[in-house]
């Protein structure tokens, strides 16, 4: 799960929004794919401006940010989109919006890139709006650049957290709830549809 043999050029890099300390674990990967030829168009999500606190603090930057730190690491400006931000901002609504997105440009594949916290939970909720929705989108994944597990950071929710290990366990939860997405078995028939040519 932690990664997958490519397909020889993807349609999009989707890279998960997360917060500042997190960040560059998604671009850097996210760079990385569009410099190898791994895909054609980068994605970004969240909308344009910076997801604040009521207090204005912030949760996660927005797409203009994101923009500029993605052709500082040479992705080219046309090929890198960026979504609206979902209401309310949450995995399985980022998912959906990028499913959709997929959908509307008749796209048939994406890498999804999210940080080593995040990223078992983001693959597995973009499958499940695929499959749920019976659209024959091949979903990859990449988790981005490792970072420190014993470092403080922030969650997705903007909630300081005094490890990244200490973060685990809200996402394994969430994977864990049986009426959050698939089953193991459900994730591992697509997997087999997905890697069959």
């Amino acid at each position: 799960m932690y990664g997958n043999v490519l397909p020889q050029r993807a349609d999009v890099a989707y890279l998960f929004t997360h917060t500042p300390p997190e960040e560059d674990s998604i671009l850097d990967r996210g760079a990385e794919l569009y410099a190898n030829n791994s895909a054609w168009k980068v994605v970004i999500g969240g909308g344009e401006e910076a997801y604040t606190t009521t207090e204005g603090a912030v949760i996660c930057n927005g797409g203009k940010d994101w923009r500029q730190k993605l052709r500082q690491r040479g992705v080219a400006d046309d090929h890198i989109v960026t979504l609206p931000r979902p209401d309310p901002f949450q995995t399985r609504t980022e998912s959906e919006t990028v499913v959709d997105y997929m959908v509307q440009g008749d796209l048939r594949s994406v890498i999804v890139v999210a940080c080593p916290l995040h990223y078992p939970r983001a693959l597995l909720t973009v499958t499940s709006s695929v499959v749920k929705r019976g659209v024959k989108i091949r979903v990859y994944g990449q988790v981005g650049k490792p970072s420190n597990w014993f470092e403080g950071t922030a969650v997705s929710q903007g909630q300081p957290v005094a490890s990244r290990f200490e973060a685990l366990e809200g996402e394994w939860s969430r994977i864990n709830n049986p009426d959050y997405g698939l089953s193991l078995t459900e994730f591992i028939d697509y997997c087999r549809w997905r890697d069959t040519v």
